[in-house]
């Protein structure tokens, strides 16, 4: 990775402009979140379609499955790509018809059978094309932005997106308390303005000019992606501990949907 890196022809122009579009993207991304908070907004609107615990307490799992899941599986076919950028477009296109079609059907359907079935399905095809595109959105992040330029890109992506994620709390309270919009159309529009949101978000870092990357020339397969992986574990200790500490902050979140609710 250190050779792969000091390849790369940081421009320090280029480095500025990726650098503002990727914090436009992440501003407007975690403002987006903070509209359909998935232990706050989404798991008490699921709340009210269902007294399964089983199927509350599945949302934020659900949706961070869906975002680790699959990039097992297609690391493999990715490091094969030179450019990455046409398949976060394309992931990024998946989202937006996601969200739409939720928000239709939240705004249109009546039965709470029917809703809940179609919710959980668009849900789970939106986080899986998020998952599919956090691959191509690394890579390019990689190789538009120097190493010591990451921590405050990152940084900024968090500061200007919590700042803007406070307004989040009003549109909230407007738009759940509105007399206009009974169950569930306040959440339809809520996805209508979270779908916005991202698609702002994802044409900034579109406009993102990716230089060309090396490819990998040697097949992989999934099994050797998870051996490779395995290799990563018993080798490298920064590596297991941060997964150790992951793993640990997964666990401890088990109980919060239900906070809400």
């Amino acid at each position: 990775m250190a050779e792969y890196h000091a390849a790369l022809p940081f421009h320090p122009r280029e480095v500025r402009r990726s650098f503002l579009l990727g914090v436009v993207n992440g501003t407007l991304f975690h403002f987006a979140e903070a509209l359909i908070d998935p232990s706050l907004v989404l798991t008490w609107f699921v709340s009210q379609l269902t007294r399964s615990n089983l199927l509350i307490g599945l949302v934020a799992p659900l949706g961070d499955a869906g975002w680790f899941l699959p990039q097992v599986f297609i690391s493999a076919r990715i490091q094969h790509l030179p450019r990455k950028m046409p398949g976060y477009i394309a992931s990024a296109a998946v989202r937006v018809v996601a969200w739409l079609l939720l928000a239709g059907t939240v705004w249109s359907v009546d039965d709470p059978r029917v809703l809940l079935a179609g919710f959980f399905v668009l849900y789970l095809l939106a986080r899986l094309a998020s998952g599919l595109g956090g691959l191509a959105f690394f890579d390019v992040v990689a190789k538009t932005i120097p190493a010591r330029r990451r921590g405050s890109y990152f940084a900024w992506r968090q500061l200007l997106g919590g700042l803007l994620g406070l307004n989040a709390v009003w549109i909230l309270k407007v738009i759940l308390n509105h007399p206009g919009l009974p169950f569930p159309r306040g959440h339809a529009l809520l996805f209508v303005l979270y779908c916005v949101a991202i698609a702002l978000g994802m044409m900034a870092f579109s406009l993102v000019r990716e230089p060309p990357g090396v490819a990998a020339s040697g097949p992989a397969t999934v099994g050797e992606q998870l051996r490779r992986a395995g290799r990563l574990w018993r080798a490298d200790g920064v590596v297991r501990r941060c997964m150790l500490i992951w793993m640990a902050l997964a666990c401890s979140g088990v109980g919060g949907d239900f906070y809400v609710v």
